[in-house]
């Protein structure tokens, strides 16, 4: 099977890091390809907020993460060790013991032998998760969609839709095409302007200042 890219690698691990509740660009994460954050940057993490965040999506030990942090690991380095241990099977100390200041999260994922398939496989099973605690939605449905190549957003958005239209996720998002909105989309099941920016509030409540909102 084929390993995974560098490209695809930072494409995966940002999608993780937006999931983690990280605050990052993704413009600078494209760019960065595996170099030091500046400075600035890291002082805007609270060590503690963030080794709670990574906790909770991973499933991995707050005083393990805290451990690494007091050693001088940062907040990225800590989430792509996450990341590729979820993806590869690996513990997530034996992940970040690969990485040293000699390679790249590249050479870490050839390693480990991270294909494509794992990456995305743990993607969708990180915002699988993150959908059904946050919202409440079925795991397994929200999965599926996922495999089936919908986006987290969409999916987000028409399961909302499809709690007050008495609707299936999926039916829903059929009725999502190219030519209109979520607005439209809520105008053909009868659901109401008010009733739709209810639902975009919780969206942001549950994940922050995003495109949700905006109907589209």
């Amino acid at each position: 099977m084929r390993l995974v890219s560098k490209k695809t690698v930072a494409v995966f691990v940002l999608g993780a890091f937006v999931l983690a509740g990280a605050a990052l660009s993704p413009l600078a994460q494209a760019a960065e390809g595996g170099k030091a954050r500046p400075a600035h940057e890291k002082r805007q993490h609270d060590p503690d907020k963030a080794a709670q965040r990574l906790a909770e999506t991973y499933g991995i030990s707050k005083d393990t993460i805290l451990a690494r942090v007091n050693a001088g690991a940062n907040v990225r380095d800590l989430n792509r060790a996450a990341f590729l241990a979820k993806a590869n099977g690996k513990t997530f100390n034996e992940v970040l013991d690969l990485k040293t200041g000699d390679n790249t999260w590249k050479d870490v994922a050839k390693t480990l032998g991270v294909t494509k398939e794992q990456t995305k496989a743990a993607f969708h099973a990180l915002s699988a998760d993150r959908l059904s605690a946050k919202l409440g939605f079925d795991r397994a449905t929200v999965l599926g969609l996922l495999e089936q190549g919908y986006k987290t957003h969409d999916i987000a958005v028409a399961g909302l839709l499809a709690e007050n239209a008495d609707k299936t996720p999926a039916s829903v998002l059929e009725m999502k095409k190219i030519n209109n909105t979520w607005r439209d989309v809520a105008g053909s099941l009868g659901i109401s302007d008010e009733t739709l920016k209810q639902d975009m509030l919780k969206l942001r409540q549950a994940f922050g200042h995003n495109r949700h909102h905006r109907g589209k």
